[in-house]
């Protein structure tokens, strides 16, 4: 399964502000360097402390491992399910004949 996940900075940390950086910085570099293979992409807000990232996990539990990030507990995360425009495209086909399944029965009653 794909995940978007929004990840954005939270206020109020009890870290001295150097110790913060570091941390997010370590995350960064971390992140640059693709060693997690999950984390497909990660995509930084241009001056915004949030970032977008897409990972591919076979389980919510695997997710939450990909995320222990050394920022963690410095972030609040937002995941979503992704899939493809493909796949809505052939859920769309299918509703489109279940309505029309439906319109043709209720014309014969």
């Amino acid at each position: 399964m794909q995940f978007c996940v929004l990840v954005r900075s939270i206020e109020g940390s009890n870290l001295p502000p150097a110790q913060e950086v570091a941390l997010v910085k370590e995350t960064f570099e971390q992140l640059a360097s693709g060693k997690d293979k999950r984390i497909k992409a990660c995509y930084p807000f241009a001056g915004e402390r949030a970032c977008c990232l897409i990972c591919e996990c076979s389980t919510p539990e695997e997710l939450q491992e990909t995320l222990a990030l050394p920022f963690s507990r410095l972030v609040q995360t937002e995941c979503h399910v992704i899939t493809t425009p493909r796949s809505v495209v052939d859920m769309l086909t299918r509703v489109e004949q279940q309505v029309a399944g439906m319109t043709a029965a209720a014309g014969r009653n």
